[in-house]
C-alpha cells in the first residue's frame, strides 16, 4: 500500500472519531446541567418542614373546669389531673401541680372574708390525710384578673417524709370564693413557687 493511501485512511479514521466522540460529550454536558437544575434542595425542604412543625405546636393550653366558666392558662405540657376530691380544675405538670376549688359565699356566716378561709386550709379533711407539719406563712392582697384576695405560702411534710411548698390563693366574687392551691416538693427536684404563681394567675372566670 502506498503512503498516500495510508496517510488518507489516518486522516480518514481520525475524522470519524472526532464526529463520533463530540455529540457525546456535548450530551453528557447538556444532561449534567439538566440534572443539576431540576434537583430540589433537600436540605432546605427539611429545613422548612421542621420549622413548620414547630411553629404548629401551641405555646399555651387553657384547660376548663366542666361547665367552662372557670380556666387557667398554662404553658404547652400542663394537663387535666385527679389531684383533690371536688376540684373544679386540677392541673399538673411535671413536679407541679394546682387545682381549683369554688366555695359558694352562702354556706359560710355573714362577714366570712377570703383571708378567713385562706387560714383554714390546713384545716382542711383532704389536706390532712396526706400531709402535717403544716406551717402557714402571713397572708398578703393579691387581685388576679380582677378578682380581689389574698396569698400565703404554706410548708408541709408528706405523712410518710418528704418536704413540700404550697403556694394558696384565695380570691372571690360576688357569690363566690375560689381556692386557688399549687404546690410542689422536693422528691421532685422543682421548688420554684415562681412557676406556680404564673399559672395561678391566669385563673379566670369567664
Amino acid at each position: 500500500m502506498s503512503h498516500e493511501k495510508k496517510g488518507f485512511l489516518i486522516i480518514l479514521a481520525a475524522a470519524l472519531l472526532v464526529l463520533i466522540i463530540l455529540p457525546l460529550s456535548g450530551c453528557s454536558c447538556d444532561a449534567g446541567k439538566s440534572s443539576s437544575v431540576n434537583k430540589p434542595p433537600s436540605a432546605t425542604v427539611s429545613s422548612v418542614a421542621k420549622s413548620s412543625s414547630v411553629a404548629s405546636q401551641p405555646s399555651t393550653v387553657t384547660l376548663k373546669n366542666s361547665s367552662g366558666n372557670l380556666s387557667i392558662s398554662a404553658p404547652s405540657g400542663w394537663k387535666s389531673d385527679q389531684l383533690w376530691p371536688d376540684s373544679e380544675i386540677s392541673i399538673s405538670s411535671t413536679g407541679y401541680y394546682i387545682v381549683v376549688l369554688k366555695k359558694t359565699k352562702s354556706d359560710y356566716a355573714a362577714g366570712y372574708t377570703a383571708d378567713d378561709l385562706l387560714k383554714s386550709v390546713p384545716k382542711d379533711p383532704y389536706l390532712n390525710k396526706a400531709v402535717n407539719n403544716m406551717n402557714l406563712k402571713p397572708s398578703s392582697k393579691i387581685t388576679i384578673n380582677g378578682l380581689s384576695g389574698v396569698t400565703a405560702q404554706m410548708s408541709a411534710h408528706w405523712l410518710n417524709g418528704g418536704f413540700l411548698a404550697y403556694l394558696i390563693s384565695v380570691v372571690e366574687d360576688n357569690n363566690n370564693f375560689y381556692e386557688i392551691i399549687g404546690w410542689t416538693s422536693s422528691d421532685s427536684g422543682s421548688m420554684d413557687l415562681n412557676i406556680l404563681q404564673s399559672v395561678m394567675n391566669n385563673f379566670k372566670v369567664n
